[in-house]
């Protein structure tokens, strides 16, 4: 048979224990809540051309400084928190050195987005270039100095 007193202590450190544990859950309710205002774009990047995943290209939200490069597989992943974007949409940009860049515009609205993206290769053309540049002086001839020793007996 259990002491009055004990029971009620019990009873009293239960009862703290579900309101800490309530306490504590509402506590963290705001930041699980915070992590749904967020938009996670992923996708990969390949060639128009020869459907070959493109390496390094560069992937990002127009106007920000958020952004992704593409791994070895042409994946990327950028995720954005929609409480620092002052807009309904965002641009995605993706551009890559000798293949002409792609844009997309996307609402801005939490959750996941697949973006999968095709580049177009551009020939880079450049203008041919001749570099005249007077000599200085002219070239010293190199000598060879041959050393020998000489011994006497």
């Amino acid at each position: 048979m259990c002491h009055p007193l004990q029971h009620s202590t019990t009873s009293r450190w239960a009862n703290n224990l579900r309101n800490s544990s309530l306490g504590v859950i509402l506590a963290l309710l705001p930041l699980t809540l915070c992590g749904q205002d967020k938009l996670v774009i992923t996708g990969s990047i390949i060639d128009f051309a020869s459907i070959v995943p493109l390496e390094a290209v560069n992937v990002t939200i127009v106007g920000t400084e958020i952004g992704d490069a593409t791994n070895r597989s042409g994946i990327y992943s950028i995720e954005i928190s929609i409480d620092k974007i002052f807009a309904d949409s965002i641009t995605v940009k993706a551009d890559h050195i000798g293949y002409s860049a792609s844009t997309t515009t996307l609402n801005l609205k939490p959750g996941a987005v697949i973006l999968n993206i095709q580049l177009h290769p551009v020939v880079l053309q450049s203008v041919e270039m001749t570099i005249k540049a007077p000599r200085l002086s002219a070239p010293r001839p190199t000598s060879r100095t041959r050393l020998y020793s000489s011994c006497r007996t």
